[in-house]
């Protein structure tokens, strides 16, 4: 990927982030072989995205992560503005950032990091097994927060048995319950119980 690819690849992704999760959050329920509904409830702002990115900066041109998404939207970002990271994964993350901008991440499955990189620090990841994954650490609101995206297969990367994803939920931060519907998995999960702190969370209908 050449470095004015890449510069259209983020603009592009950056009206993703601010149609589909900018000032939302997301509920990831999810389950095991053993059917307990567990769930994960993120939280996106416009200054997580340029962890996702994976740009580097020369250190008397740090942009402020909230600036640097303003200047993607309005296309005001330069090319000399940024660079590439020489290991390869700017490029490795932008691929991927695409199917990870959705409403729902593209995402099927939900695991914890098996913490077999040294270099990198992050709590869950949500994600699939051709789409890549995004990584999430725990805010001090309760809520997790985005923090990097991984072109893996999320199985290589997190514990196993991983837990699928039986529905996501979005809302934006300000509403009370989650109002709309972004992800129901095929292999049906009516068998699954939801939990009562769990249902007062929902106010729209999965059927």
């Amino acid at each position: 990927m050449t470095k004015d690819e890449a510069l259209e690849r983020i603009f592009s992704c950056s009206t993703e982030y601010a149609n589909n999760l900018s000032g939302r959050n997301l509920l990831f329920a999810c389950a095991g072989k053993d059917k307990k509904v567990n769930i994960l409830e993120v939280t996106f702002s416009a200054s997580n995205y340029l962890h996702l990115t994976g740009v580097k900066f020369q250190s008397e041109r740090k942009i402020n992560a909230s600036f640097f998404f303003r200047m993607c939207i309005n296309r005001r970002l330069r090319l000399s503005d940024f660079e590439m990271a020489p290991d390869g994964t700017t490029a490795l993350k932008l691929s991927v950032l695409p199917f990870l901008v959705k409403p729902h991440l593209s995402a099927k499955m939900l695991g914890q990091f098996n913490q077999q990189s040294i270099s990198l620090y992050t709590d869950k990841l949500v994600g699939s097994s051709n789409k890549g994954c995004m990584g999430f650490t725990k805010a001090d609101s309760g809520f997790y927060v985005p923090n990097t995206v991984l072109n893996v297969d999320i199985r290589d990367v997190t514990a196993s048995p991983q837990m699928r994803i039986l529905f996501t939920l979005s809302k934006h931060i300000h509403d009370e319950k989650y109002n709309s519907v972004e992800y129901i998995s095929p292999k049906g999960w009516d068998d699954f119980i939801i939990p009562e702190d769990v249902s007062k969370k929902i106010g729209v209908s999965l059927e």
